[in-house]
């Protein structure tokens, strides 16, 4: 008899190495164009950076190590590649009690990068994705939820395979679709979204997904809805987010102060805090407080992990409100 592995949550996503290269305003090596916003420096300058960090990253990492710390059990399912970064990943992910039975090193492929250049707060991301085939199997998994993120190789076959497991287990599905997905347009993910019990997106993607102007609030949540959508969570930046559910109910939360420092990692934060409340029986409104704390908390530190919330601090700073 094969024995199931049991979670509450199930990362399907990226894992990356990020790197992180702070630039203060004062440097001289960069230049920037207020007008267009544009960071210049000199073709064949070499340029000296004030700070840099090196940490792992992704959205599949960022979100089960989130869910770990908020008390649940946790696996993320991805591929890596077989270098020496590797070994330090699953290290890293076993130090945060996050199952990594699902993660594949796959031979002769470099792990993924990110390279994050942070200049006086702001972010400019550039990124390397690793060849790897992303052939996951969902055998002898039993999850009550899986977290369905951000993919690039194969992602419609990874997709598939994940929306035929949770039709047959009667698994749930949170997704938060990621650039290739949102590149690829609406069409080409109706299955997922018919499917998908928390859809969480940011303004921004929430426009481009269903191709409306940002400003048309009602009609691209209406639309999100008359795809399968349940519950439609948005997040606005420093206006705060809101959630739209199932029943047409809406809720909103503004955001917490923090002392920002680097924004890399406050969706992902975000969205495993919000549905950890929701696993743990929690309201819409208490989800969205979940949410904003803990990605208040993460922009407080550099990366997209550090800052994460304990479910102990979690609980305080709700109560604390």
């Amino acid at each position: 008899m094969i024995n199931l592995m049991k979670y509450d949550v199930l990362s399907v996503g990226r894992i990356t190495l990020d790197v992180f290269l702070f630039i203060d305003s004062t440097n001289q090596h960069f230049r920037l164009n207020q007008q267009t916003k544009e960071l210049c420096i000199k073709l064949g300058d070499k340029a000296i950076v004030d700070r840099a960090e090196f940490l792992m990253g992704g959205n599949a990492a960022n979100v089960s190590v989130a869910f770990s710390r908020l008390g649940l059990k946790a696996a993320v399912m991805a591929e890596i590649g077989s270098d020496g970064f590797s070994e330090r990943i699953i290290d890293e992910l076993k130090k945060e009690k996050v199952d990594t039975s699902f993660v594949k090193a796959m031979s002769g492929i470099s792990s993924s990068f990110s390279m994050i250049l942070n200049f006086n707060g702001e972010r400019t991301i550039f990124e390397e994705v690793a060849k790897v085939k992303n052939d996951f199997s969902l055998e002898n998994i039993d999850t009550k939820w899986i977290y369905l993120t951000s993919v690039c190789n194969n992602w419609e076959k990874v997709y598939d395979r994940v929306l035929e497991y949770a039709e047959k287990k009667a698994v749930k599905i949170a997704f938060n679709p990621g650039t290739k997905q949102l590149d690829a347009g609406l069409e080409k993910i109706l299955k997922v979204l018919h499917k998908t019990e928390i859809l969480f997106l940011n303004k921004e993607e929430a426009a481009r997904l269903v191709n409306l102007p940002i400003d048309e609030e009602e009609r691209i949540i209406s639309l999100l809805k008359s795809k399968g959508v349940k519950n439609v969570v948005i997040t606005e930046g420093l206006r705060g987010s809101f959630v739209e559910d199932e029943s047409g109910n809406k809720q909103r939360f503004g955001v917490v102060k923090s002392n920002a420092v680097e924004r890399t990692g406050a969706g992902d934060s975000y969205a495993a805090a919000f549905l950890a409340a929701r696993i743990y029986g929690h309201s819409f409104l208490d989800a969205i407080k979940w949410g904003t704390y803990n990605a208040a908390s993460v922009v407080s530190e550099i990366g997209s992990q550090p800052g994460l919330l304990t479910k102990k601090e979690m609980e305080k700073k709700i109560n604390n409100e």
